[in-house]
């Protein structure tokens, strides 16, 4: 009954459910069967190529290389739903393919305004909107700029793991928040929790920085202390098999795991890693915030592709 009473309270957000079908409308509209079209490095090609192998029963292979070597680079989750989409579409069906990430765009847009409107319910935050449009939650005006936002509805059309990272990352944090609440240390909470760490870490390798907030979160600010050590402990042991298999695979490759590319890149050194943090983290913090402004002006969307985040 309660579930029931939730999903009738979800369809009366006629609000949500109106930008949800903008969403489809605009993103379905920009679908085409370019690979390169603001598509950095063209990394499209590569996850396109892994999940052909899997779909083909050849394991995680380089096919693009002779003698179809492991590959280590890149994480077998969104390969892995891509293959899905191959068996189901025997061709290569760009256009089936794409429509994977405008799912998870979807999908991350109504966990977004799950989460904001349990947070502002909570808080009584309202905005003053007129008669005529009348939008009742902070939450639904914040989903509307983010399904508009060009650079999201370009990521939700391309044939990349972001936007399904995006979803799973933030399943993760509302699974995180709902296992630090409870009282038991072992509930279905530490293990759907842990179960969604694994699979953002194998979308993308960054996912590994979920578990360092949980870290700090249980440890640091909850002060939850078995909490988190079983939390952390069960993660390991999920990612372990992949881990071994990295290792297994390492004279059958010619592909760099992202761990060694960055102890190369650096040559495993200590001075020349702590010299590279101030100018990453200036990097990020002026392309993300390109990234959110610029996403709302034509004009500057013009100019992905280029480079030009500065």
């Amino acid at each position: 009954m309660m579930v029931r009473n939730k999903i009738v309270e979800f369809i009366k957000k006629r609000w949500f459910l109106f930008i949800l079908l903008l969403f489809l409308v605009i993103s379905i509209s920009l679908l085409n069967s370019d690979l390169t079209i603001f598509n950095f490095n063209n990394e499209s090609s590569f996850y396109l190529i892994l999940a052909r192998s899997i779909s083909t029963g050849q394991g995680y292979r380089d096919l693009y290389y002779s003698g179809n070597p492991s590959n280590v680079e890149f994480p077998f989750f969104y390969p892995f739903l891509l293959a899905i989409v191959l068996k189901v579409f025997t061709q290569n069906n760009i256009i089936a393919l794409k429509l994977l990430s405008v799912l998870f765009g979807t999908l991350s847009l109504i966990t977004i305004y799950i989460l904001l409107s349990n947070k502002f319910k909570a808080q009584n935050l309202k905005f003053v909107t007129s008669a005529l449009f009348p939008i009742p939650y902070n939450s639904t005006l914040i989903i509307l700029l983010t399904c508009t936002n060009l650079w999201f509805l370009s990521f939700s059309t391309l044939i990349n793991p972001e936007i399904v990272y995006l979803f799973f990352s933030i399943v993760t944090l509302f699974l995180l928040k709902k296992y630090e609440q409870t009282n038991n240390i072992f509930n279905k909470y530490l293990f759907l929790s842990c179960f969604m760490l694994a699979i953002s870490f194998f979308t993308k390798l960054i996912g590994f920085s979920l578990v360092l907030a949980g870290f700090i979160y249980f440890f640091i600010i909850k002060k939850r202390y078995k909490k988190g050590f079983f939390l952390i402990i069960s993660f390991f042991i999920l990612v372990l098999p992949w881990i071994i298999r990295q290792h297994l695979v390492v004279d059958d490759t010619v592909s760099m795991s992202c761990v060694n590319q960055f102890i190369s890149g650096h040559r495993i050194s200590i001075m020349n890693i702590a010299r590279a943090l101030p100018g990453n983290i200036i990097f990020y913090y002026r392309g993300i915030s390109n990234f959110v402004i610029s996403g709302y002006f034509f004009p500057l969307f013009s100019k992905i592709g280029e480079g030009c985040f500065f």
